[in-house]
């Protein structure tokens, strides 16, 4: 069965996407982290993470109580 993903929320820093990948993890919410920075300087680009979209509603009600 092929993944439908779809991007949840994108963030600047990476300390605080991997926070939010943690979170959506422990209420069993599968997530990918894109980093699509600038390799050069890091300071363009963002980090986007990305879940299924059966799980989109939950994520984002998750995402928003990190306060991030």
């Amino acid at each position: 069965m092929e993944r439908n993903w779809t991007m949840a929320y994108s963030v600047s820093k990476l300390y605080r996407a991997e926070l939010i990948v943690r979170k959506l993890q422990d209420n069993e919410i599968e997530a990918l982290l894109i980093n699509k920075k600038d390799t050069a300087t890091m300071s363009f680009g963002s980090i986007e993470i990305y879940v299924e979209k059966e799980n989109l509603d939950k994520a984002l009600e998750i995402i928003k109580e990190t306060g991030i």
